[in-house]
């Protein structure tokens, strides 16, 4: 009898270890999130304080991701981030100088100053990586907040515009981006320095990523023919 018992539960765990081996497993990536996405990554973190202490402080932060892998594509596409980081040090030089000039002023100002850039990847899957940026400034004037990405195709490592991803020819892509801005947005529909401006963007100057089988269009700090504010519009995508 306890031979038999003891068979039972030898045939028990072989089955439950081939019903969990026939789910798969998760891929946990670098960056601490588990999920079933094809392409690995690791988002680095770059901060720097300034002013520790003094009336007015200043905050830089980048987060920089890279895909793992060795392939060229995917080197290429890792120089392309890059880019944006290096970008951002010449804000990080400018952060520092802005909270010196504070330091030395005689006036009573105080505060904190930043210039931060935090990432997420909104899609990760069959051959396209796409990753979301979200930007923040203040340096005493104008507080600016905007979102912007890039999205990649894995396998060639090429960079996409927005009429990679949205049905039709450039120029039909075009005309649906200006069109949606203006129905989101029907106090802008008279302002001519809106539709020059948004006229004269090339396709591949379009700042955008994808979610959900959508495509987000971002604007910058300022929306076409001027004034402060963040603003967006979203597209279906055919990716």
């Amino acid at each position: 009898m306890k031979s038999w018992n003891i068979c039972k539960l030898f045939l028990l765990a072989a089955l439950v270890l081939a019903a969990w081996c026939s789910t798969g497993t998760a891929e946990v990536q670098a960056s601490g999130i588990t999920t079933s996405n094809r392409y690995p990554y690791t988002i680095h973190k770059y901060t720097k304080n300034y002013g520790t202490g003094k009336p007015v402080t200043g905050r830089y932060e980048y987060q920089l991701p890279q895909l793992k892998g060795k392939t060229k594509a995917i080197k290429k596409i890792n120089n392309a981030l890059k880019k944006g980081y290096r970008a951002s040090l010449k804000d990080k030089k400018a952060l520092a100088g802005y909270v010196e000039s504070a330091g030395k002023s005689n006036s009573a100002m105080q505060g904190s100053y930043f210039s931060t850039t935090s990432c997420k990847v909104t899609y990760n899957k069959q051959r396209y990586v796409s990753f979301c940026f979200h930007h923040e400034w203040y340096a005493g004037g104008v507080h600016n907040g905007w979102t912007d990405g890039m999205t990649f195709n894995v396998k060639t490592g090429k960079k996409l515009t927005v009429a990679d991803v949205v049905p039709g020819n450039a120029k039909a892509v075009k005309q649906k981006i200006i069109n949606k801005y203006f129905n989101k947005f029907p106090a802008k529909k008279s302002d001519s320095y809106a539709r020059k401006e948004l006229n004269q963007i090339k396709i591949s100057k379009f700042q955008f990523y994808l979610k959900n089988k959508n495509v987000i269009v971002g604007f910058g700090p300022y929306q076409p023919g001027g004034g402060n504010g963040e603003s967006h519009i979203v597209l279906k995508g055919n990716y």
